[in-house]
């Protein structure tokens, strides 16, 4: 009888310990999908713009407009940095990380400014890829926020 009821807690204890950890073995995304918090803007530069860069002289002025807020659950945000990264959509070049980790300054603010020299001899049409890193949920949460298309014009100073 001892060895009936001992098979018997081990099975109870089993199945719970099965069900608590079931969420943890799960691939599903639903189980612990977090949104994150509204994501900032990219001011500078705006889709289409056109950078003339003549002999290595050439500037990207990036511009991004961070956030700072609670979220209706009273959950505080704010915008910690960003990551920039210029790509060529028609994969001729491979992609070029021009800043990383990029944050505002002061650090309690949001606004992130920064100028970057294009790479020599990118020519052509890119996006410019602006990856937001974000706290929420005590949890720093990474996404694309913004990708303005702009185009480098590439030449030797007359």
């Amino acid at each position: 009888m001892t060895s009936f009821r001992h098979v018997l807690f081990v099975l109870f204890f089993m199945l719970l310990g099965f069900t608590h950890c079931l969420p943890v073995l799960s691939n599903s995304p639903t189980m612990f999908a977090r949104a994150a918090g509204p994501s900032g803007s990219c001011v500078s530069p705006s889709g289409g713009s056109s950078i003339l860069n003549l002999g290595g002289t050439g500037s990207i002025h990036v511009e991004y407009q961070g956030v700072q807020g609670t979220t209706p659950d009273g959950t505080p945000y704010h915008t910690m940095g960003i990551d920039v990264i210029l790509h060529d959509p028609t994969s001729a070049m491979a992609d070029v990380t021009l800043a990383q980790g990029l944050k505002p300054n002061p650090p309690s603010g949001t606004s992130i400014s920064g100028y970057f020299t294009p790479p020599l001899g990118a020519s052509g049409s890119f996006n410019l890829i602006i990856i937001e890193h974000q706290f929420i949920y005590n949890e720093v949460l990474s996404f694309q926020a913004a990708a303005p298309q702009i185009t480098i014009q590439a030449g030797p100073i007359q």
